[in-house]
């Protein structure tokens, strides 16, 4: 499901959005993000290779090799432009950086 949601993202087109834009700052300086992590481990090698590849092949050149989640394996500039995602930092007892700003409306009566 989560691997549909960020190829779908690939086709957003509100990188212009403040939110989006507040995001990638916030990720650009985290600790999680692959840019600002010294060794990379090989899974987060891999899942950047992919990625990189997709946006290759999809003639997203301005994306490529952004940066990635280390946690989530999300690249930024993809997982950032998605309003019903939320940073994952809390999954490693960390306070997570951004939240969703999607309210579900969904309770039945």
């Amino acid at each position: 499901m989560k691997s549909i949601t960020v190829l779908r993202s690939r086709f957003l087109k509100n990188d212009e959005e403040s939110w989006v834009k507040e995001r990638r700052d916030i990720c650009k300086h985290c600790g999680f993000c692959t840019v600002n992590i010294a060794e990379i481990p090989f899974k987060v090698k891999l899942a950047r290779w992919g990625s990189n590849f997709l946006n290759y092949i999809l003639l997203k050149w301005d994306t490529i090799d952004r940066g990635a989640c280390s946690i989530c394996l999300c690249p930024i500039t993809e997982k950032s432009r998605i309003w019903d995602e939320s940073c994952p930092a809390e999954n490693r007892d960390q306070e997570d950086k951004w939240k969703s700003i999607y309210i579900s409306n969904n309770k039945k009566l």
